[in-house]
């Protein structure tokens, strides 16, 4: 299974970086591509979404301190008209 990580900011990619690259098993987590993109204030195009594959999880990585969160849901949306990715193999954190 594939995995695409949606992180907020550099600090968030490093982040996860260090986690996919982790030498010990208890901190590491799936490898996947990792992609800067802010959920909350950015739409994923349609055509970033069909190059995403069918079956894919895709972990979003943001702040929970922005109250309006109509991108995201049209984000949600995009994802799965676009690439058959479901709400159910969309994680949030």
């Amino acid at each position: 299974m594939l995995y695409y990580y949606f992180v907020e900011g550099e600090c968030e990619e490093a982040l996860l970086k260090a986690f996919i690259h982790a030498e010990n098993s208890i901190y590491k987590i799936q490898p996947g591509k990792v992609m800067v993109f802010n959920v909350l204030n950015e739409k994923i195009s349609p055509l970033r979404a069909m190059s995403l594959k069918r079956g894919s999880k895709v972990v979003f990585v943001y702040d929970t301190d922005v109250k309006k969160t109509d991108t995201l849901e049209e984000n949600i949306n995009i994802l799965a008209k676009y690439s058959g990715i479901s709400r159910k193999n969309i994680i949030f954190l």
